[in-house]
């Protein structure tokens, strides 16, 4: 009787320390991996909201261009300027838009 209480005694000792160790060492990890794919999102949706700008001031341009150009006079030497720096800003607009993309 002595042997069959000792032995089921030892037998329910468990070392819950371990796996309470165990346990924290997931929660420590699972906390991590949520923090980067929460950090990573926050970055997409910046990435996705400054393209959305850019193309905003795109579409601003492109009409602005369309609008003086189907004006049917001559242009200006002045509004030639206007028109090429309004197409180094597209082109940097753009380049910036692929640069994100990458």
């Amino acid at each position: 009787m002595i042997l069959v209480l000792a032995v089921v005694l030892f037998s329910s000792c468990h070392n819950y320390k371990k796996d309470t160790d165990r346990l924290m060492f997931v929660k420590d990890s699972l906390q991590q991996e949520a923090a980067f794919r929460d950090s990573t999102i926050v970055g997409f949706l910046n990435d996705f909201s400054e393209i959305q700008a850019n193309l905003d001031s795109i579409k601003k341009i492109e009409k602005l261009v369309t609008v003086q150009s189907a004006s049917g006079r001559e242009l200006n030497a002045n509004q030639k300027k206007l028109i090429l720096e309004d197409i180094t800003l597209l082109n940097d607009l753009l380049k910036r838009n692929k640069e994100l993309n990458a």
